[in-house]
């Protein structure tokens, strides 16, 4: 069983805890780290590319090309945070398909979820201005795959949303026409279309 997990390094986003032992090990500390959910949403438009954000990444040291993504405030919840993040990083609004509960990106150090989403058919919002140091690229889908093998596309969390949409909806999201995606999106029961919660 665990002992219990003390703060040793709080930020704003993230918190670092450690434990006295590693559970089943006896061989000192063990760190998790803390912080609040996240959303990861994947958007596709209406001409069939995915609506993407590049930005450059401290922590990579380099700049790179992600869906729209990022944490969920406190009384929020994953629904309006992700609604929230896609029009802060893209001046979109679009129905999302909730795609599950929750997934861990890395189970073995931290305690933080990430809730999935699909989107379609979105709408620009007026007066949209881009978050400093983004951009937003339209990735035809077709050329995403390649821009993965290539790694152009680093996030893996975002394949693994692609897969699980298609899954939901029954198809092959990498290669079905942009018709039968829409058409079995809007077919999908859990698609909330309002455009705020």
């Amino acid at each position: 069983m665990f002992a219990e997990f003390k703060p040793v390094f709080e930020t704003e986003y993230f918190n670092l805890e450690a434990a006295p032992e590693e559970p089943c090990r006896g061989n000192g500390p063990y760190y998790r780290m803390t912080g609040p959910d996240s959303v990861i949403c994947c958007v596709l438009d209406q001409d069939d590319r995915f609506v993407m954000v590049r930005q450059y990444r401290p922590n990579l040291e380099t700049v790179t090309l992600e869906i729209p993504a990022g944490g969920i405030e406190r009384g929020e919840s994953p629904l309006v945070a992700a609604r929230r993040e896609i029009l802060e990083e893209t001046g979109l609004r679009c129905p999302l398909l909730p795609l599950g509960k929750s997934f861990s990106l890395m189970m073995n150090r931290t305690s933080i979820m990430d809730h999935l989403f699909f989107g379609m058919f979105p709408e620009r919002t007026p007066h949209f201005v881009p978050e400093p140091g983004t951009e937003i690229v339209l990735v035809p889908r077709c050329d995403l795959l390649q821009f993965a093998l290539r790694g152009e596309f680093l996030q893996i969390a975002g394949l693994g949303l692609l897969q699980l949409a298609g899954g939901i909806l029954q198809l092959d999201l990498w290669r079905s026409s942009l018709r039968e995606v829409g058409e079995r999106f809007c077919r999908a029961p859990e698609v909330n279309w309002a455009s705020s919660e």
